[in-house]
């Protein structure tokens, strides 16, 4: 069994982040209600902003804000939740347009910050699709939203049958500190990564 959400909010209470990014909303009933729970315990002017390529239906959270944004490949009907079974195929995507898909989802997110005064985020989860170019573009969004000293948790670090936890072990892991939950007793599966 995987502790993930666990371990994501123990370290919000131990970071104590106020303005928050979380990158796969999906159905707004995991992460997403971790990060509220956190608001009304421990920061009840703090924010999430919550990402997604499909709206969740429902998500009527007071410190949430859910911003949809465009998928970073073409397959995401084949490989967003390993079979593509999150959504039904008539589903359609916001297209970019000509602006690379990172840049055009930091804009649209950056007006929501602009909304509710959020200089940088000072935390980000990051749990989108697994593949290659999502994966890097979601952590390429997050880099460029999250201030000098935020950290920034990665799920499915340790899982080998995720595409991201290689990528993550072999190319991103050498660039940052890097703390990997081993101390716990339980399985949390994360990786928090900040800055050198």
């Amino acid at each position: 069994r995987c502790h993930y959400l666990d371990g994501l909010y123990s370290s919000l209470v131990h970071y104590q982040p106020k303005f928050c990014l979380e990158i796969g909303t999906h159905k707004g009933d995991n992460s997403t209600l971790v990060f509220q729970k956190y608001f009304d315990t421990h920061m009840p002017d703090g924010r999430l902003i919550t990402l997604d390529i499909v709206p969740c239906p429902g998500l009527n959270e007071k410190n949430i804000t859910q911003v949809l944004v465009t998928p970073h490949h073409g397959r995401i009907y084949e490989s967003c939740g390993a079979d593509g079974r999150w959504f039904p195929k008539e589903t359609t995507f916001e297209e970019s347009g000509d602006e690379s898909v990172v840049n055009h989802n930091c804009e649209k997110i950056r007006k929501v910050m602009s909304d509710y005064n959020i200089p940088h985020f000072d935390f980000c989860f990051l749990d989108g699709d697994h593949e290659r170019e999502s994966f890097l573009g979601d952590l390429s969004t997050s880099l460029n939203l999250i201030g000098p000293a935020g950290r920034i948790m990665i799920d499915d670090t340790k899982e080998e049958y995720h595409p991201c936890c290689h990528i993550f072990q072999e190319e991103v892991r050498p660039d940052y500190n890097v703390y990997d939950f081993d101390d716990w007793e339980e399985f949390v599966g994360c990786s928090i990564i900040w800055n050198k």
